[in-house]
């Protein structure tokens, strides 16, 4: 430094975001102390005209860190850096949840369509739905309109094809339990799937019977 102090110690942090922990692992590899700071542990004001710019963000994510430094956690809180192996294994988990989310909106998509011709009672999301589809007729005795009747057979199809998805993340995610059941966090799911109403999607898996410890008495 110009003032000819020595520069001891080099620490720096940002806000978890979209990017994800590829910087904090590049600059940890490089032995540059980094933290990720949790983006809803950082106190910011009620007002309803709260001025948002990227120099007002950044001045005050430097003094909620500085407090942190000081021991004042209450200030901010930290997020735990993954390792990239541990960021993947989120991924099956994270996609099946947006699969799921999608299948529900297509099954209420092709339920509001319907809806809409006043048919009640069909289930456009069952598996043989497809083939019940054209022997529908709406109340008045005609049957499902052209563009309509299309629409919901594409809708069908997507439905199936998010249904396999989730299937396959689920065979997957199974075949690496039982090829690696003591790897990674392997160990901790298999055994939250012993316990009664906790699993992996997995029809008939091992439970245990949870007993109160006034039994043991």
């Amino acid at each position: 430094m110009k003032t000819g102090q020595t520069i001891n110690r080099i620490v720096l942090a940002y806000e978890a975001g979209r990017d994800g922990f590829w910087l904090a692992r590049w600059l940890q590899a490089r032995g540059i102390e980094v933290h990720v700071i949790h983006a809803t542990s950082v106190a910011v004001s009620r007002e309803h005209r709260r001025a948002k710019t990227d120099r007002l963000d950044t001045a005050m994510l430097m003094r909620v860190f500085l407090g942190w430094l000081r021991g004042e956690r209450g200030h901010c809180g930290m997020v735990a850096i993954p390792t990239l192996e541990e960021e993947d294994a989120k991924r099956p988990s994270r996609e099946r949840e947006c699969l799921v989310g999608e299948r529900t909106r297509i099954a209420n998509r092709m339920k509001s369509t319907l809806a809409r011709l006043g048919i009640r009672g069909f289930k456009p999301e069952l598996r043989r739905a497809p083939q019940r589809l054209a022997t529908l007729q709406t109340p008045e005795g005609a049957a499902v309109p052209a563009n309509t009747l299309d629409e919901l057979r594409r809708d069908m199809a997507r439905l199936a094809v998010v249904r396999g998805q989730i299937e396959e993340i689920e065979e997957t995610r199974l075949e690496r339990l039982e090829q690696a059941p003591q790897e990674g966090a392997n160990a901790m799911v298999r055994l939250l799937a012993r316990v009664v109403g906790v699993g992996v999607h997995v029809p008939n898996a091992p439970k245990v019977t949870v007993r109160k410890l006034s039994d043991f008495k």
